[in-house]
């Protein structure tokens, strides 16, 4: 007789919500959770994963980083109690090492499932598919990933359209948002949407969407992010978009989440390219009397913003204007293999290298501001942490900008394609076809060959998404130094006199 897998996964998520229950009852007796603990581990340790099919699969990815995501939360601090009881848990020495892994697992896990589930469109329930890009939005969020956890929230609209848990957590990332920016003006907007949003949820709620505890959960957050903006926002006018600006790039941009914007990471306005540091004040310098992280992130913005530009100028030129300029009288052989091969391909390609640089400049960056002492020359966007790295992973403002060099890994990286491709347009012979009939991960996957084919849509597809990609690495990297100017330097000097800059901006006319 077959097994009932589908059956039994069922059960195992049955028993991972009541020891979320447990959890959520402060109560609770510690035997009782340490024995529910033991009694899911073992079930789930019963399942055969290679005799599942796709669709099991997806329950097991699910449920599976489900529970991991509640045992992080339970033994924070009786971690020594719960290796006891726990398998997972035994693999490690301490609680930090299990959340850094737990962190890469459990990601892992739901990202498998949703690429199955698109093998599986007809078989799995697009509700049950909407809350596997909920949790995996929750995963970022922890991560410190909040964009991208904005990202998949907004993805789930296209399964389920309205979807409560979905538009409720998107409106609780109104507030996670705000506490990245330092314009008062842009804070409250995002917490005003935010409760905007939430009203409307918990209004229109169904108890079969959203189960009653959670419903309370969000209405608390309501009443959190109503006080915030009665008590410390009220001052102030919420941001308008009248500010946007009547441009016809910025505009562009912004429709493409491509703004340099705190507004724009969720909506598709908020187009000026506003995100700055914030005014450290004269005391921070010190000895060194200087303004280079100003000049460093000038540089950073100035270099995304022309990588941005030559995408746009690739999408937007108008294909009948006949051959550029710059493509006259270059005398090239016909190879018969009918390459694209023109002013569009070679700046796309140096779209893509100029926003990619912008990541090692980030990794400079950050490792002058954590005083790291690793020599320039060895430092890059996958470096900058080598001495600090379970601390910015796991504890630091800056641990996005951690997960995100992860993601970057040529082996396992979930955006590995982008760091391929790049160093192969850098360092070997790109022949870009109109037509190619493999896969960009089968001709990227071969380290050693002196050319690597790919088509002018999919160079045009990865340029877009290393654009999104340095784009929230800048978000991050700003974010994660105002948080840590704000703790560290601001709040270790609060009995003295803070003298602020009075920073002005370049005028347009300045530039040249």
């Amino acid at each position: 007789m077959n097994r009932d897998y589908v059956a039994e996964l069922m059960s195992i998520g049955s028993e991972v919500d009541k020891l979320d229950n447990l959890f959520l009852e402060r109560y609770s007796n510690l035997t009782v959770v340490l024995k529910q603990v033991s009694f899911i581990e073992e079930k789930i340790n019963l399942i055969d994963f290679k005799k599942l099919n796709n669709v099991e699969k997806i329950m097991y990815f699910y449920t599976s980083s489900n529970y991991r995501a509640i045992l992080q939360c339970i033994c924070y601090s009786e971690f020594e109690e719960f290796k006891k009881v726990s398998r997972i848990l035994r693999q490690y020495n301490y609680y930090d090492d299990f959340v850094f892994e737990n962190f890469s697992s459990r990601i892992k896990n739901y990202r498998e499932a949703i690429v199955l589930s698109k093998e599986e469109e007809d078989k799995i329930n697009k509700l049950y598919m909407s809350q596997i890009y909920v949790n995996l939005a929750n995963v970022y969020n922890e991560m410190g990933r909040t964009v991208e956890s904005i990202e998949e929230l907004k993805k789930v609209e296209n399964l389920v359209e309205m979807f409560p848990m979905a538009r409720a957590n998107l409106a609780i990332k109104h507030h996670s948002l705000s506490t990245k920016v330092t314009d008062r003006s842009v804070m409250r907007f995002l917490i005003e949407k935010g409760i905007y949003e939430l009203e409307d949820v918990l209004k229109n709620e169904t108890p079969a969407y959203m189960p009653d505890d959670i419903f309370k959960q969000f209405i608390e957050w309501k009443r959190y992010m109503e006080e915030i903006n009665n008590n410390h926002l009220s001052d102030v006018k919420p941001w308008s978009k009248e500010l946007d600006v009547n441009d016809e790039y910025k505009s562009w941009a912004s429709k493409r989440n491509l703004s340099l914007n705190y507004i724009n990471v969720i909506y598709d306005y908020g187009n000026v390219d506003d995100i700055q540091m914030i005014d450290m004040g004269l005391g921070y310098f010190k000895d060194e009397n200087n303004m280079e992280y100003y000049s460093w992130f000038n540089t950073i913005k100035q270099e995304y913003n022309m990588a941005r530009y030559f995408f746009y100028k690739v999408v937007t030129t108008n294909h009948d204007n006949g051959v550029q300029e710059s493509q006259r009288y270059n005398i090239l052989f016909n190879t018969l293999d009918y390459p694209a091969i023109g002013f569009r391909t070679e700046l796309l390609k140096v779209s893509l290298k100029t926003a990619f640089s912008v990541l090692d400049k980030i990794g400079l960056f950050c490792c002058k501001f954590h005083q790291q002492e690793i020599a320039a020359n060895k430092v890059d966007f996958h470096k900058w942490y080598k001495k600090i790295e379970l601390d910015v992973a796991i504890r630091s403002p800056f641990n996005a900008l951690y997960w995100l060099s992860r993601d970057l890994d040529q082996k396992s990286g979930n955006f590995k394609n982008i760091r391929l491709l790049r160093n192969c347009i850098e360092h070997r012979f790109i022949r870009v076809l109109d037509f190619y009939d493999k896969s960009i991960d089968e001709e990227l996957a071969e380290p050693n060959k002196y050319e690597y084919k790919i088509t002018y849509s999919n160079l045009k597809k990865i340029t877009f998404e290393t654009l999104r990609l340095v784009r929230n690495a800048i978000i991050y990297m700003a974010s994660g130094f105002n948080v840590e100017y704000n703790r560290v330097y601001h709040g270790d000097k609060n009995e003295g006199i803070f003298i602020p800059l009075y920073l002005s901006i370049y005028k347009d006319e300045w530039k040249n």
